[in-house]
């Protein structure tokens, strides 16, 4: 939910500290240290406004921050954890890209009732990045503000990950007017 409402990489959302996070009663804030594509290593900050449904970034977040009673802490943000025994045990060192894939994509494969297989073929974790770019951009955010939310330089970079919905491909041969 994190990396789908702020565009993140896997790379850029893995070493994001809890004192990264800052908490307003409407939003948070989310300052990134280095971003892949941050020509100056100056950060930046990326909001995120607080929803009201279960899947909301912004509580999710906080629930995961309070549970761990990390505010403030330099600790990462998404940790590895242990998840053989009846209950998460969460550890202490940041998250690797590859234990995520390993658990996150069966979850996936059951919720969308498709074999991990097939998941694995469709999606990835830059999908969270395309995917939240491409709703975006399908809900007529400006251009501008989503180059600058993804950390985009140019029109060309953000342009590659988003996917135009069946609707918006329509209105090309519909604006002809035959």
């Amino acid at each position: 939910s994190l990396s789908f409402s702020t565009f993140l990489r896997f790379s850029d959302a893995a070493v994001i500290l809890c004192s990264d996070v800052r908490f307003h009663a409407d939003h948070m804030e989310v300052f990134i240290d280095s971003r892949k594509n941050d020509q100056f290593r100056a950060g930046s900050v990326v909001l995120v406004a607080r929803g009201t449904g279960p899947a909301c970034p912004v509580n999710l977040t906080a629930r995961l921050i309070a549970a761990g009673d990390l505010v403030g802490k330099d600790v990462p943000l998404f940790r590895s954890f242990d998840a053989r025994k009846k209950r998460i045990v969460l550890g202490t060192k940041q998250l690797e890209y590859a234990r995520l894939q390993y658990t996150l994509l069966p979850m996936l494969a059951n919720l969308l009732g498709l074999s991990v297989e097939e998941t694995t073929r469709m999606y990835g974790l830059h999908s969270a990045r395309s995917g939240g770019a491409s709703q975006a951009a399908a809900l007529d955010v400006p251009d501008r503000v989503c180059k600058q939310h993804g950390g985009w330089r140019s029109e060309k970079a953000k342009d590659m990950y988003v996917k135009d919905t069946r609707e918006n491909r329509l209105k090309v041969s519909r604006a002809n007017g035959l």
